[in-house]
């Protein structure tokens, strides 16, 4: 068994030393081929950016994956191809946009084009709908906190004003030899307590204002990784076509090598039993 692997294999061998120019020059018109049809092939450009959806007071405008959805839409990619002139329809333009959504509220947004221009634009075109939308929705949902900023604000000064007054008129009494020593008692308890609803609504007006203006808490939809114009293209793959192209090449012209070495030797036995015939 041993002799005949080692003679099967010496046999292919010398097929392939015997043919080795139909498998060389075969694999060649393959790679050769194969690189003259990616060099013909329509070059594609990806830009790339990430989203940042806005919160109010910790929530997201919207959920992320609602957006995700939302800039793929038919009708979202419709004012996209109004608002830069394009040439295509919006289920075209679907094709060419991608999404996905990463870590927390980022959204990354791809658009491919066969210019890098036109990636870039399309790409920041969609994304700026988005946050034009969301910067009506966060200046709506923000008025009423905003609102109760300026309430609280108010609410603080007024009782500020009260104290001052209540001092002002303790500090009289206490100096009127005649005053009645309960309506002073009356008057302290009724500072202290206004002292302490200041210190409660100081406090209030604290924590709105970081829910308002805190980055952690509240934030307008933004970019948060503005798209660079693609230097490359992303498609066609030329290496990649060209090595699979080779491979597959090789492959077929082995396959050819050894369909012709079995069609010689059909030929050369049939021609041996024709001669035994005779």
């Amino acid at each position: 068994m041993p002799e005949e692997d080692e003679v099967s294999l010496y046999d292919y061998i010398k097929v392939i030393a015997k043919r080795k120019w139909l498998i060389i020059i075969g694999t060649f018109a393959c790679v050769l081929t194969a690189g003259l049809v990616s060099l013909s092939l329509p070059r594609t450009y990806e830009a790339v950016l990430d989203l940042k959806i806005g919160k109010v007071w910790g929530t997201a405008i919207e959920d992320p994956h609602l957006v995700s959805e939302k800039l793929t839409s038919k009708a979202l990619l419709a004012r996209v191809i109004e608002k830069l002139d394009l040439e295509i329809s919006s289920q075209g333009l679907k094709g060419a946009v991608r999404t996905s959504v990463l870590h927390g509220s980022l959204v990354r947004l791809l658009a491919r084009a066969n210019t890098p221009q036109k990636a870039t634009e399309v790409v920041n075109a969609v994304a700026n709908l988005v946050v034009e939308e969301h910067q009506d929705r966060y200046e709506r949902a923000m008025a009423p906190y905003y609102q109760y900023e300026k309430d609280l604000s108010a609410q603080i000064k007024k009782v500020e004003s009260g104290i001052s007054a209540m001092k002002a008129t303790l500090s009289r009494l206490q100096k009127d030899p005649q005053t009645n020593a309960p309506a002073v008692i009356l008057l302290q308890a009724q500072l202290e307590e206004k002292e302490a609803r200041l210190v409660g609504f100081v406090r209030e007006l604290r924590d709105v204002n970081i829910s308002n203006y805190s980055l952690m808490k509240s934030y307008m939809t933004q970019v948060e990784n503005p798209p660079v114009k693609p230097e490359s293209p992303v498609s066609p793959r030329k290496k990649r076509i060209v090595l699979i192209a080779g491979v597959l090449g090789a492959l077929a012209a082995l396959f050819m090598a050894f369909f012709l070495e079995y069609l010689e030797k059909m030929r050369k036995e049939e021609a041996g039993s024709i001669r035994e015939e005779g």
